[in-house]
């Protein structure tokens, strides 16, 4: 296994351990790499297990670059990638998603609508996948690059979008592919 993406928190120790054991062990040494969704909370944390420090913790932004309403942050927050925004009632419930990230979708009745794609996946759980895509590209232009390598790579050539360097809204700003891969070559 080369990469990890991991939308979904919740857990026990037993899957902090099987995070370290890929990080440390994974790809013949080279380790995992592992990226999860930060939570959709609009929490100053980040949820379980996207806060251990073997695992990329990704949160979502807006098309207009603002931070999305739900993404959760705080000091594990490592970068974000672009997903939906939610359109919430007086209440505070979300009752529409704007600017869906397009999914493939299963045909007909079995899917979310009859079409082949969904136009309303998001969340942290679609911005998660951009980046473990950009991950992908740059273990398939050098699959010998460690796993510190590769996220070394992921977090320095992100935008930078917040105030100047790391912070708990962006981490280190917004995944870019074009950048990650320029590092590559």
């Amino acid at each position: 296994q080369n990469l990890l993406n991991n939308v979904v928190g919740g857990g026990v120790d037993v899957v902090e351990d099987a995070f370290q054991f890929a990080s440390e062990n994974g790809r013949e040494g080279l380790g995992c790499i592992t990226l999860i969704s930060s939570g959709n909370d609009d929490k100053d944390c980040v949820n379980f297990p996207a806060k251990l420090p073997s695992v990329i913790a990704v949160g979502a932004v807006k098309g207009n670059g603002q931070i999305s309403e739900y993404s959760n942050g705080g000091p594990t927050l490592d970068i974000v990638a672009p997903s939906s925004e939610y359109i919430f009632n007086d209440a505070g419930d979300v009752i529409a998603i704007q600017y869906g990230i397009v999914t493939t979708d299963r045909m007909g009745f079995l899917g979310y609508n009859n079409s082949n794609y969904n136009n309303f996946f998001g969340g942290t759980s679609a911005a998660c996948p951009q980046v473990a895509g950009v991950a992908a590209l740059v273990l398939s232009l050098n699959p010998l690059l460690t796993k510190q390598e590769v996220e070394d790579i992921l977090l320095s050539t992100a935008d930078d979008m917040g105030p100047a360097g790391f912070d708990n809204n962006f981490g280190h700003g917004r995944d870019i592919a074009y950048g990650a891969v320029r590092a590559v070559l």
